[in-house]
């Protein structure tokens, strides 16, 4: 929080019952400059929560992002409808809500003011990322890690990071790999768990492991929809060995390729996907590098009966097996 107004100075030095006690003194000394300095753009929203049984009824003083956030307030904690500002056209109240939401994130998910509290940022990073569509994965982790670090409630939060469908956030994870906090580091690996070699590898060592599985795997992965509410260890993304055998990217949310199979490859693409998933492993794998290294070579490669490329791979697979 920047320290610019008397509400953050009295948050940051004394709590929410320092705010509580001067917004009572402002407002009985001077109502106009009371709600001037509630409806200061650049207010964080702790401010705004700690003075919402104030502020019930007082509507028209404040500000659209600050009605706006006065009704997620209450909607999430009593259950009230949320409310519809009726002098707003619906069009602009979409972009003012998206607007409110992320102001509440990014001024105020990384704060414990209250044990409720918790609920009202998780509703808001919800309705961010999966209603409107915004980007606002990477505050999401940052508050899962702050609440993990702090001992907060981090059921939800981490469900809306499952639920993001994004490998990105793995990126966003693994960052927390680097950190001087020991729960940090311990929940980072715990997420990316799943990446083979994680689990059991320093964590020096585990942010080189993570960022090459990505780049190698990035483009074929797929969401599986397991999260923390399903599984103790969720394994969200799986690698889709079809695709990455024959260089097709797919939809992250779907698995549906990306590009339709060259005719060439359709029979061979079909009769792979027959194979145990060892050997899709290992043939995809060596599949990529080979594509990469010289893609007519590959192009050559991928002519060889797929009997013959499996026997190739077999008596290799001590090598290209690295997982």
């Amino acid at each position: 929080m920047t320290k610019n107004n008397d509400f953050m100075n009295a948050y940051e030095q004394r709590g929410t019952e320092a705010v509580l006690t001067l917004w009572k003194e402002r407002f009985a000394e001077d109502r106009h400059g009371a709600f001037e300095l509630v409806n200061d753009p650049d207010i964080a929203f702790p401010i705004l929560y700690s003075l919402a049984p104030e502020l019930i009824g007082m509507h028209d003083q404040l500000t659209v992002k600050n009605q706006l956030a006065i009704n997620h307030i209450f909607s999430v904690l009593n259950g009230d409808p949320f409310g519809i500002l009726d002098d707003i056209d619906l069009f602009d109240q979409y972009h003012y809500c998206a607007e409110c939401f992320s102001w509440m994130v990014k001024t105020g998910g990384s704060e414990m003011v209250d044990e409720k509290y918790p609920n009202v940022i998780d509703h808001a990073c919800t309705l961010l990322l999966l209603h409107f569509k915004m980007d606002c994965l990477s505050d999401i982790v940052d508050i899962l890690f702050y609440r993990h670090r702090n001992k907060g409630q981090r059921h939800y939060i981490l469900s809306t990071f499952y639920n993001a469908e994004d490998p990105r956030g793995l990126i966003y994870v693994a960052k927390y790999l680097r950190s001087d906090d020991a729960a940090d580091v311990t929940l980072a690996k715990s997420i990316l768990s799943f990446i083979p070699e994680v689990a059991h590898t320093p964590p020096a060592q585990c942010e080189h492991i993570v960022l090459s599985w990505l780049e190698e795997n990035r483009d074929y992965l797929v969401y599986t929809a397991e999260n923390n509410d399903s599984h103790p260890r969720p394994v969200p993304f799986q690698i889709h060995f079809p695709a990455k055998y024959i260089g097709i990217p797919v939809e992250t949310t779907t698995g549906n390729l990306l590009f339709p199979v060259e005719d060439t490859f359709f029979e061979k693409y079909r009769q792979f996907q027959s194979l145990s998933l060892h050997l899709q492993n290992l043939l995809s794998y060596y599949s990529l590098k080979l594509r990469r290294w010289n893609r007519e070579e590959w192009k050559r490669w991928m002519q060889i009966p797929l009997e013959d490329q499996t026997s190739f791979i077999q008596q290799r697979g001590s090598y290209y097996d690295y997982y």
